[in-house]
């Protein structure tokens, strides 16, 4: 085992563990003798946990940081020739492309923190070779804010561990820029990310479409819905009036009722009267007619 073979197990390993995998290398070292390479795994830092996910991608996704690396160049070359029109266009490429890359890494599942300092660097690996070896290299460590075009002081940072390449693909990226076709290369990443930027806005603009087309129904069911319950109050409010109206009627035909029942009772009273008086005056004319039949006798 050599200190490459050493880094590159420490850096893709678990950010949980990286503690442990690091003891163990060195402990490893020690066993095989070496204790100058015990020294230097035991040096090796842990990655903030922004860092470990640039370091995930960029060991999972070498094309997209040779991808990152072309715009790069791009972006270099237009500061260099001050052609403000392309460096406009390819501020706007760039801003796309970090934006997506950093959604990308994050996974949705961090804080806007750890998501502002992803985009920290991958802008730095944009305007620094040491940065963006170690972003290359899937060692980078952490946060540092960009400045714009130029070489940043990263410090101790910036020293670039030695990996061994992964791939041709990879030791060839080390090299961008140095030929007509590796620039012609970058050119194509350049438009490749362009394309997959105005992708996700077209993407993100039939999204917003869609949510605005879904609101407008929403808004015309409660509006239809609205008017139905206005409806039923008219309605509601019409039928109380109604029925205060013959609430009101029947309230009038029961004075007028009860006034009938008075009158009948006082005709009744006066009926019952007659019908006593009737009946002794017939009591008397019965006694007169009896007693004068017997006088006849």
């Amino acid at each position: 085992m050599d200190l490459a073979e050493a880094v590159d197990r420490l850096y893709g390993a678990e950010l949980t563990d990286f503690v442990g995998v690091r003891d163990a290398l060195a402990r490893q070292a020690r066993a095989d003798g070496d204790r100058e390479l015990a020294t230097s795994i035991k040096a090796l830092r842990k990655p903030t946990r922004s860092a470990w996910l640039v370091n995930r991608w960029a060991r999972a996704a070498p094309e997209e940081v040779d991808e990152l690396a072309g715009l790069a160049e791009l972006l270099a070359q237009a500061h260099r020739t001050l052609a403000p029109d392309d460096l406009r266009a390819l501020t706007r490429q760039r801003n796309q492309l970090i934006n997506a890359l950093t959604r990308k890494i994050a996974g949705g599942a961090v804080s806007a923190a750890i998501q502002a300092e992803i985009g920290q660097i991958l802008t730095g690996a944009l305007t620094d070779a040491a940065l963006a070896d170690r972003l290359r290299t899937g060692t980078v460590l952490q946060a540092v804010p960009a400045s714009g075009f130029g070489t940043l002081d990263l410090g101790g940072d910036a020293r670039v561990i030695p990996l061994r390449p992964r791939t041709e693909r990879q030791a060839g990226g080390a090299r961008r820029g140095r030929t007509d076709d590796t620039a012609d290369a970058q050119a194509r990443a350049a438009e490749q990310a362009r394309q997959r930027a105005l992708a996700e806005a077209q993407e993100a603009a039939d999204r917003v479409m869609a949510e605005l087309a879904a609101a407008r129904e929403r808004a015309q069911e409660a509006a239809a819905e609205l008017a139905a319950a206005e409806g039923a109050v008219a309605a509601a409010d019409e039928a109380v009036e109604a029925a205060e109206a013959e609430l009101t009627r029947a309230r009038a035909g029961r004075k007028d009722a009860g006034r009938r029942r008075t009158r009948a009772s006082d005709a009744a009273d006066q009926a019952s009267a007659a019908v006593a008086s009737a009946e002794a005056a017939a009591d008397d004319a019965r006694a007169t007619l009896e007693r004068l039949i017997g006088q006849s006798d």
